[in-house]
């Protein structure tokens, strides 16, 4: 046999070179031999593979595989999730413990076990990505769960009015007395600060309380929100409260009718934040207040007007007017006291005391 002849392989024989099939050798030959004992081993590997995620996946005593889902915990994707977005998604989480009264992720899932969608199709979500605020949940997510925890939707959109456990005394005309809903504000936007949408709702702000033209100053319209929302009499400088005879009245409200007012500077200059302080009065359930409930004197217990300070801080930030941005900051630092929390929620509020102004 040559030498050519006996580097062929069972592949080459036919009748007319006389080839046997058994002939085997070279170093061809060594390489395909190596090649299969290697692909064996891949499939046996394989095959074990298996079996071990089979085995896994029927044990509740062993935790699963990482799937598709859990790759937002990676740092990565978190980054790609902004702070705002991941209010929204801790607090939209947090709504639907909150109607479904349970406590953590576990409970969450067995309360859909009993009182999920028919299809099952929010059986396999990692819950506790969306606990943690790292994954966004997809518009078909949003829309089922929706569909069973009505006002779902609006929390994640940061305009559900806050629920209340029984008929409201502070604001009985307001919508909050019909929760959970939703009033349309463009609460994300202006904490996005898209100053468009900021300068847009401050100037129908302006022009709903007819607090002057379109032609103002910065300073102006602060200025001008600053005496909507602040409580009259707290303004009030009682050194000129006296009578005809010169005897001195304290508390009266002389002082009012005799032009006695404080400055915006004097207000802001007081120990405590006197816009605080008018919410809080707002707020105050004693029947002297009742009327002026009624009568819309407090506009500091009115969501918009409570928004529209947000929007006038956002507003400030890229104007050099000095003047303007302290009285826009200082309503910040009065409205972040209680007033947001209260009418838009605890983690608005954080996120409000927070931003960057």
């Amino acid at each position: 046999m040559s030498k050519d002849k006996a580097l062929h392989t069972e592949t080459d024989f036919t009748p007319e070179n006389g080839v046997q099939p058994t002939i085997v050798s070279g170093i061809g030959a060594i390489g395909q031999l190596f090649g299969l004992a290697i692909k064996n081993e891949a499939l046996k590997a394989k095959e074990e593979l298996k079996k071990k995620v089979a085995k896994e996946k029927n044990d509740p005593n062993i935790a699963k595989p990482l799937t598709e889902k859990k790759v937002s915990e990676h740092p990565r994707v978190l980054a790609r999730i902004n702070s705002l977005n991941q209010l929204r998604i801790k607090v939209w989480f947090r709504y639907l413990l909150a109607e479904s009264a349970t406590k953590n992720v576990d409970d969450f899932e067995k309360w859909l076990d009993l009182n999920g969608v028919p299809d099952n199709s929010l059986d396999n979500i990692e819950w506790s990505t969306y606990e943690k605020g790292i994954r966004t949940p997809s518009a078909k997510t949003l829309a089922t769960v929706e569909s069973v925890i009505k006002g779902s939707k609006a929390a994640y959109n940061l305009t559900a009015l806050k629920k209340l456990k029984k008929k409201p005394i502070i604001f009985p005309n307001y919508p909050a007395a019909i929760a959970p809903t939703e009033d349309n504000l463009p609460v994300i936007e202006v904490l996005n600060g898209d100053l468009d949408v900021c300068e847009r709702l401050l100037l129908e702000v302006m022009a709903e309380f007819k607090l002057g033209g379109i032609n103002v100053s910065l300073k102006q319209q602060c200025e001008a929100i600053f005496k909507l929302v602040v409580d009259r009499t707290l303004m009030v400088d009682h050194q000129h409260d006296y009578l005809a005879d010169g005897e001195v009245i304290y508390g009266g409200v002389a002082g009012m009718t005799a032009g006695g007012y404080f400055s915006i500077e004097e207000m802001m200059a007081k120990p405590t934040n006197v816009v605080s302080e008018s919410y809080l009065r707002a707020i105050d359930p004693r029947p002297a207040n009742f009327i002026k409930r009624h009568q819309g004197f407090y506009k500091i217990g009115i969501r918009k007007v409570v928004l529209v300070i947000i929007a006038l801080s956002r507003f400030c930030r890229g104007n050099s007017d000095g003047d303007g941005k302290a009285i826009a900051y200082y309503l910040i630092e009065g409205i972040t006291e209680k007033a947001v929390s209260d009418l838009f929620g605890d983690a608005v509020n954080e996120y409000v005391k927070n931003l960057d102004l």
